[in-house]
């Protein structure tokens, strides 16, 4: 680049000796700027090497003197450059260049082999942390383990030993046989029929419980019978005539035992449309163990004078 430049300051200096309005050929001659170009002056090629016009320009004292008037940088570079195209570079010079570019290749082998040992040394903390670590959770890991064992051998032992209370209580209270006597066949019997009235049809049921506001319930009516007294000490028969009915549920018996406190208000009149006198009351039909444990309990209530037993 530098030499291009001494090669265009050396045609300008010999340019400025000949005259201004005339313009070197390629043969020598000379012609005005305003006379075209003749045909067989064709415009030279341009060099495609940056050397190539310093080694066809002939050093003229013209050429020194251009050269020694730019700055001192620029003429060792030319001379550098000049002197490389020569093939004349010196020893000494190529190997400070040498060491220039190794001591340059060093530095940055030295900066990128520091950045790989502080890599390698963080690499080698963050191994150790986690290895540390999962030491730790495996550990962890064990002591969860061993405590929720113990837990649940002691909540199994908890469990088996409820189980077996529960199971020797029910057994003590509820054998077999009981559960075959004590069935609830959720009977109502009513005491105090009036002679004239039917005891086994449902219908006198019907009146029953629509004079005591629960017609509601003639739909739950399963079977109606008549009850016979078993009794010998019952000495008028016809005041002791009874009628017993079958409901669908427990819950609907005890809803007729409890609205049967209404029967003792009205008259026979009032709940079977006949002539007669007498109570008439309602009582639930229970079965045989669970009949003579209400009577035991009414005996004791009465012995002790405590309050009446009710179911």
């Amino acid at each position: 680049m530098s030499t291009t430049t001494t090669c265009v300051i050396c045609s300008g200096v010999t340019q400025s000796s000949a005259s201004p309005d005339a313009i070197k050929t390629n043969h020598g001659g000379k012609r005005l700027r305003s006379s075209p170009p003749a045909a067989d002056q064709q415009p030279a090629p341009k060099l495609s090497r940056p050397y190539a016009a310093t080694n066809t320009t002939t050093h003229t004292p013209t050429t020194t003197e251009a050269t020694n008037d730019l700055p001192s940088g620029t003429t060792q570079m030319n001379a550098v450059e000049n002197t490389a195209a020569h093939g004349s570079v010196s020893a000494q010079w190529l190997l400070e260049f040498e060491q220039r570019i190794l001591a340059r290749f060093d530095n940055r082998f030295d900066e990128v082999s520091g950045r790989m040992s502080r890599l390698e040394e963080a690499q080698a903390r963050h191994e150790a942390t986690l290895t540390r670590e999962l030491a730790e959770a495996a550990d962890f890991r064990a002591a969860c383990s061993r405590e929720m064992t113990a837990f649940q051998r002691e909540l199994r032992g908890e469990v088996e030993a409820a189980c077996a209370r529960i199971a020797s209580s029910t057994a003590v209270t509820r054998p077999r046989e009981a559960n075959k006597t004590d069935e609830d066949s959720c009977e109502v019997r009513f005491d105090g029929l009036p002679p004239g009235v039917d005891p086994s049809s449902a219908e006198t049921i019907k009146k029953i419980l629509l004079a005591i506001g629960l017609a509601r319930f003639e739909m739950h009516i399963a079977r109606v019978r008549e009850w016979i007294n078993r009794n010998p000490r019952s000495a008028d028969q016809s005041s002791s005539r009874q009628i017993v009915v079958q409901l669908s549920s427990p819950f609907i018996r005890d809803e007729v035992i409890g609205a049967s406190p209404a029967l003792r208000d009205l008259t026979m009149v009032q709940i079977f449309g006949v002539k007669a006198k007498g109570r008439f009351r309602a009582s639930p039909v229970l079965p045989r163990g669970v009949y003579h444990l209400h009577r035991r309990a009414l005996d004791l209530a009465r012995a002790k004078r405590l309050p009446r037993p009710f179911m």
